[in-house]
């Protein structure tokens, strides 16, 4: 039997998809300049997505309809003081976020704090990264943070000051395996970092004192695979990794103790895939993906991994897609779209 099917089969490797699988609804949209960066407040009530125009970028914050998932822009933006926002991440207790922003002029990790009470936030600083910071994530314990550099080919280990959110760097640079570091996770247990880059998926071990990394193993995508989205689940056994150059998904479980990845298998889309992520309750992979434009909703099998097509699709308006994230209650997918100047909300019913 395959390792991927549809829901045209009643099973896969012993698992029963529920006959009540939710679907993704589009909702309201967004207009702004250039959106790229996006992320969520911990407890779901805010979204903040990098607006890449006009010069400087601003983050702007919204406020979220915590049944409709519907965006309202609230308080004041933040100025970033560069341009062209890639990546967002916020701390677990959601004080402070961080932007990596690259162009001719900056190569910035951009330090914005957050008034966990009002929501309110402000420009802090801009850290000065290296040679085009691209990707980013953050420690779950919230210690360190770690950017991929593409213009250097490396990944990078910053230490935060928990009270004021500046950032110091760790350790030496490592090596990327290959260019395009397009998406960067740490496991939830804090002990490895992934990068998905031209080379595949790098497993690199994180110092749980000092927060710095080591080189561990390279996991295969294929020649050139062109990785855009990368994500791992909620209790940290699987990585599931996108390759716009071959349309192909691809599912690895993951040795906890050394980080090494082990494929479990693959399968080809009709479309290109960008962002991908997996729910937050661990039930769901979200692909959005171009030409044609869509949302795909994979279900997951927790103890295999696998992942099982619902058949439910929602249209993604724009060209391309660039980050997607989705709420802590799973409800709620945003999509943005930098060349439509869109930011695409949907929700799961």
């Amino acid at each position: 039997m395959p390792l991927y099917t549809t829901f045209a089969s009643l099973s896969i490797n012993g698992f029963m998809p529920s006959v009540l699988t939710p679907k993704i609804i589009a909702g309201t949209t967004v207009t702004m300049n250039s959106p790229q960066g996006i992320e969520i407040s911990p407890d779901g009530s805010q979204v903040f997505i990098g607006s890449g125009l006009p010069i400087p970028d601003t983050v702007v914050p919204y406020n979220r309809d915590l049944t409709t998932g519907a965006l309202t822009q609230s308080g004041t933006v933040a100025a970033t003081n560069v341009a062209t926002t890639r990546k967002m991440v916020i701390t677990s207790t959601g004080n402070f976020i961080y932007l990596t922003s690259s162009n001719s002029n900056n190569n910035t990790v951009t330090i914005i704090s957050r008034n966990t009470s009002t929501g309110a936030i402000a420009f802090v600083s801009n850290y000065t990264a290296g040679n085009s910071p691209y990707a980013i994530c953050i420690s779950p314990d919230d210690k360190n943070i770690y950017i991929s550099k593409s213009g250097s080919n490396a990944v990078s280990a910053l230490s935060r000051n928990m009270t004021s959110g500046a950032l110091s760097a760790v350790g030496s640079d490592q090596t990327t395996n290959g260019n395009g570091a397009y998406s960067l996770v740490s496991s939830p247990d804090g002990a490895h970092v992934y990068l998905a880059s031209n080379g595949g998926v790098t497993c690199y071990i994180r110092n749980g004192t000092t927060g710095a990394l080591t080189l561990g193993t390279l996991a295969s995508m294929g020649t050139n695979p062109n990785p855009y989205g990368l994500d791992i689940s909620p209790d940290g056994n699987f990585v599931y990794a996108a390759s716009t150059s071959s349309k192909t998904i691809f599912v690895f479980s993951r040795n906890a103790s050394t980080g090494a990845l082990t494929s479990v298998n693959s399968f080809a889309m009709a479309s290109t895939p960008y962002a991908l992520n997996v729910s937050p309750d661990g039930n769901y992979v979200y692909v959005a993906s171009a030409t044609p434009n869509l949302v795909y909703m994979y279900s997951r099998n927790p103890t295999s991994g696998v992942l099982t097509d619902t058949g439910n699709t929602a249209p993604l308006g724009g060209s391309q897609p660039f980050n997607m994230v989705m709420s802590p209650d799973s409800k709620s997918i945003y999509v943005t779209d930098s060349t439509a100047n869109k930011v695409f909300v949907f929700r799961r019913t």
